[in-house]
């Protein structure tokens, strides 16, 4: 494949420039072929635009018969990016709730560890009585590792629309506000939890509107665990956990 020149390309709109300067070159077959540089291609990217892949994987690949179409191509892109419009944009809560555990329901609602503790047998062959799992499949034989785990995060659900009538959804950081003198909200405390991002899965996560009762339930959540956390933490010492009982702990977890 035999390099040809290189193109220079600028684009600029209500203040916004781009530029864009990428070797061409032409294949056997007389194809002017392109692959933009990495900047070029971040900065396309970065507007919610898809971008085609070159033999190696690599995005900002443009093909065409001639360099004019070539060059037109890569315009077209660039113009469809920067025609980005922001029409909507929402707070949500992404959130996650996973529960790990496998037990009985009994037919009076009461929670057992297996079937050999079902008071009346027949309900259990009936159906009244069942096995309930969580909504984390951890298998039978996994069934000790009984697990409650909360993830929430608030997220800006921004919609765009461009020139050619596509519209994306992008879920995009929200900062909670932490200058001094400010009202402290539920969702500013939500997005001070220290979080491990997952914002490649966002689209597959529910959500909720993000309004203060809605973010005051998984503050509530959160400050569950860290009360557990409190009382618990230090129980794998049998010593610490006999002067625990002595006090009356179960008396307290009930």
């Amino acid at each position: 494949m035999a390099k040809l020149k290189d193109l220079r390309l600028t684009y600029e709109k209500d203040g916004e420039h781009v530029e864009v300067c990428t070797s061409v070159s032409v294949t056997q077959e007389g194809m002017f072929v392109t692959t933009l540089p990495k900047p070029a291609v971040d900065n396309i990217l970065e507007y919610g635009i898809s971008l085609n892949s070159n033999r190696l994987g690599n995005p900002g690949y443009f093909e065409a018969k001639t360099l004019e179409d070539l060059e037109k191509q890569i315009k077209s892109t660039i113009s469809e990016a920067m025609s980005r419009t922001l029409v909507e944009d929402n707070l949500v809560i992404k959130y996650r709730l996973t529960i790990g555990c496998h037990y009985i329901k009994d037919a009076d609602g009461e929670l057992l560890p297996n079937g050999y503790w079902v008071k009346n047998h027949d309900d259990f062959d009936a159906g009244r009585a069942k096995w309930i799992d969580g909504n984390d499949d951890i298998g039978y034989a996994n069934q000790a590792d009984t697990m409650l785990k909360i993830w929430a995060h608030v997220y800006h659900r921004r919609k765009y629309a461009y020139a050619s009538g596509k519209e994306i959804i992008r879920y995009e950081e929200y900062k909670p506000h932490e200058r001094m003198g400010e009202e402290k909200t539920n969702i500013d405390w939500i997005n001070s939890i220290v979080h491990k991002p997952i914002e490649r899965y966002l689209d597959n996560i529910p959500e909720i509107e993000a309004t203060e009762r809605n973010a005051l339930f998984f503050v509530k959540m959160y400050q569950l665990v860290f009360k557990a956390n409190e009382m618990l933490k230090d129980l794998n010492e049998p010593e610490i956990l006999k002067e625990v009982l002595e006090k009356g702990m179960p008396k307290m977890l009930s």
